[in-house]
């Protein structure tokens, strides 16, 4: 069970952006894991582990990596799913492995070019800023987990679309007044046309 990041404070270094290309692991000279944050001018290194890195961005979010990942599976079947790290920019990274893993890569949706097969098992990600990573997964299994990243990206985007335009429907107002009985409300027109009348 991964400890939770609730003792750590956010700082400017560990925040993930939509400038973000990748996030990739990266032991110290002490042997402690910690990560490399990709942007478009090169990498900054942070003291967090990815998996600590990615929770502790969600959570000053308000949110977790645990709730990212059960939110995403509501809308996209299987494991390994990628997740949802900002709503409003519609921010979607996924990860090249169970996020458990300590190899685990997370990938920004958005910075993916395309994948070179380098081997059965070794594949190359092309990303946005030029710059290229070889990951241990077959460009098969890869390029699965990038159409389920689209996936979730097009559901996202849908149901923000189908909100936009119910809350564009529901213009009308109302003025609500509490019943006698202390709990119900009720309107305007039921308070003057019945008092039994409830909302």
């Amino acid at each position: 069970m991964k400890k939770k990041n609730k003792e750590k404070t956010m700082k400017f270094e560990y925040v993930i952006t939509a400038e973000t290309t990748i996030v990739l692991p990266n032991y110290n000279e002490n042997g402690f894991l910690h990560a490399l944050i990709g942007n478009g001018e090169g990498f900054t290194k942070v003291e967090l582990s990815p998996y600590d890195l990615m929770d502790i961005n969600l959570r000053y979010r308000g949110s977790s990596l645990r709730g990212a990942m059960d939110g995403a599976e509501i809308l996209v079947r299987g494991t390994m799913n990628p997740i949802v790290l900002d709503q409003e920019e519609i921010l979607i990274f996924f990860p090249s492995s169970s996020p458990l893993r300590k190899e685990c890569v997370w990938f920004g949706l958005r910075h993916i070019v395309d994948s070179v097969a380098l081997d059965k098992k070794l594949t190359q990600v092309n990303l946005s800023n030029g710059s290229a990573v070889s990951v241990n997964v077959s460009k098969r299994t890869f390029d699965k987990k990038l159409t389920k990243a689209y996936e979730l990206q097009y559901k996202i985007q849908e149901r923000k679309k189908n909100f936009e335009n119910l809350n564009m429907r529901l213009q009308s107002s109302y003025h609500l007044y509490i019943k006698e009985n202390g709990v119900n409300y009720e309107t305007e027109d039921e308070k003057g046309g019945g008092r039994d009348a409830a909302i």
